[in-house]
């Protein structure tokens, strides 16, 4: 038998599929695993940035006591802000609070507020502020996803609520809540050795909840009071802040101004340096920083939003690389927007440091472009 016959008429071996559908399946499982890692980093990414608030000084002082600090320190114009953290302003001094969804929280003079606790969850997420002195004014803004319920705590009050504009005082002489939009639920609580709710009721648009020394002193001893009224339509006048920057205002100007009574010291105007690329139903601003600010930090957060038109996408290009940045949590149609800027993100440098930010439509419309310059000194 010749050589030749035998390999012609040996029977052929069949190559088994088994080792390439056994590296298949390996790479499928390897490849799962690294998508699911780093949707998880992702998403603990984005988490971690809900538990924390941009502060705007609008007017004078305050000082910030760090978590886990005995010494405060001086705050600063678009500083962050984390659970935990204790702010203070004093006399003739305003500052605002700008949270992940658009949620704003204005602080009076004299005013002591505490950021106590954060608390993520499948539905919505929470966020608890103590009323230590002082009082503040809320603009609540609700969201379709991830909503932002505030748990806010006086002396005898537990407020609840997921939308609304309203006032919260915890002064020497009274506490009070009054609700210009929405609706609060408010348990009122008597904080002995055992917290014990005494009375849950939802405050509505256009009522107040005002307890003085008397009725205070009634309420925990039990006694029949009430503690609902209407709100004298004329106490709007010198108390509630009013943003004026959406509706016919917003079709003619990109940005504008915060007005608050005069009676109570604040009055500004956020000088944001807006140009116009061309003419677009797609408007944006930036609520803070001011263009022109000095932070004393390494890291801060620009906020803003998309006042007309429906944004696709956000683009932010930093002076020190030039190369446009696409705002990876910003979500289609949402209307606001955040950037961080933080020194071990690299785009933050000491010195000066301009921000261009410009929003996208679906077709790849433009909007106008607002121009930040920041000055870092740390």
């Amino acid at each position: 038998m010749s050589y030749t016959y035998y390999r012609r008429y040996q029977p052929s071996r069949r190559r088994s599929g088994f080792k390439s559908f056994f590296w298949l399946v390996l790479f499928l499982v390897f490849f799962f695993l690294i998508l699911k890692a780093c949707v998880s980093v992702f998403s603990s990414f984005a988490e971690d940035k809900k538990d924390e608030a941009v502060l705007s000084v609008i007017k004078g002082n305050a000082e910030i006591l760090e978590w886990g600090q005995s010494d405060a320190k001086s705050a600063s114009d678009s500083e962050l802000v984390l659970v935990g953290d204790q702010i203070t302003t004093v006399e003739d001094s305003r500052l605002s609070l700008s949270f992940y969804n658009g949620t704003l929280v204005y602080l009076d003079e004299n005013t002591k507020l505490k950021i106590a606790e954060f608390t993520a969850g499948e539905s919505h997420n929470q966020m608890e502020l103590q009323v230590v002195d002082g009082q503040i004014w809320v603009e609540h803004l609700a969201q379709d996803e991830g909503e932002l319920e505030l748990l806010i705590q006086t002396d005898v009050m537990n407020l609840q609520s997921f939308q609304g504009t309203y006032l919260v005082s915890n002064r020497v002489d009274e506490e009070r809540v009054a609700v210009k939009s929405g609706q609060v639920g408010v348990d009122f609580v008597d904080r002995g050795e055992e917290e014990l709710v005494i009375e849950s009721l939802t405050i509505k648009e256009g009522e107040q909840s005002l307890l003085t020394d008397g009725k205070e002193r009634a309420l925990l001893a039990r006694e029949n009071i009430s503690l609902v009224e209407p709100v004298v339509v004329e106490f709007w006048d010198t108390v509630f802040v009013e943003q004026q920057s959406s509706g016919e205002q917003a079709e003619s100007e990109a940005t504008g101004p915060i007005k608050i009574e005069e009676d109570l010291g604040i009055s500004t105007e956020e000088e944001v340096v807006v140009e116009v690329i061309e003419e677009t139903s797609l408007v944006i601003s930036v609520s803070t920083p001011v263009s022109g600010a000095t932070i004393q930090k390494d890291a801060f957060a620009i906020e803003g939003q998309i006042v007309s038109g429906m944004a696709s996408k956000v683009m932010v290009t930093w002076s020190g690389n030039g190369q446009a940045y696409p705002l990876g949590l910003f979500t289609a149609g949402s209307g606001s927007f955040r950037y961080v800027a933080d020194t071990d993100y690299a785009n933050l440098s000491v010195g000066s440091n301009t921000y261009t930010i410009v929003a996208y439509d679906s077709e790849g419309n433009a909007s106008n472009m607002v121009v930040l310059t920041i000055d870092a000194s740390f």
